[in-house]
């Protein structure tokens, strides 16, 4: 496991509400298609190359609520870490803003169950909202 699949793990277990990661299996297809619907070609971080418009906003002083596009009971969370097949995790939007208050920064993508937006949290306190 990476730092980063480490810290949201230990931030489950001390919140009493563990973050469940999704088999590999899963984690690949899922982020494939993401993927394949909001990146252009393979960049080292995907808001460097997205395919659909975008808009940013000031993560310092937002939730990850607030710039939802639409309402979600469950989202896809991606977690950028340094391994070759990135973690995915099912998660609820306030799943997500718990990991944000009790980990370090880093950048993550989420994204609807039916693929229709994506949000990134990069390392430059930025939110990148992407709509189909």
């Amino acid at each position: 496991m990476s730092d980063i699949t480490d810290w949201i793990q230990e931030a489950g277990v001390e919140l009493s509400h563990p973050f469940l990661r999704c088999d590999a299996a899963i984690a690949s297809r899922i982020t494939r298609l993401a993927k394949s619907k909001f990146v252009e070609g393979n960049p080292r971080v995907w808001w460097l190359s997205l395919s659909r418009p975008f808009a940013t906003h000031d993560s310092s002083s937002l939730t990850f609520a607030d710039v939802l596009p639409a309402r979600a009971d469950r989202v896809w969370f991606i977690p950028e870490d340094d391994s070759k097949e990135l973690p995915l995790y099912d998660l609820s939007p306030d799943d997500i803003e718990l990991i944000r208050k009790n980990c370090p920064l880093f950048e993550y993508y989420a994204l609807d169950k039916d693929f229709r937006w994506l949000v990134i949290e990069t390392d430059h306190d930025r939110f990148v909202v992407c709509m189909e």
